[in-house]
């Protein structure tokens, strides 16, 4: 009961640590003749993926 206790306790303390550890807000400029929206489709329970990209 006590290592139960003592192990809830470490992960807890892990927890909020990492809530400290966020990136902050950035802003980016996106080349429009170098980027291009993207997708992916899984084809038959992950045999393949089908990707492909909007161009205009």
């Amino acid at each position: 009961m006590k290592k139960n206790l003592l192990i809830a306790a470490a992960g807890a303390l892990v927890a909020v640590a990492s809530f400290n550890v966020m990136a902050e807000e950035a802003t980016y400029q996106l080349d429009p003749s170098h980027t291009s929206p993207s997708f992916e489709a899984d084809h038959f329970g992950g045999l393949s993926v089908w990707r492909g990209k909007f161009s205009k």
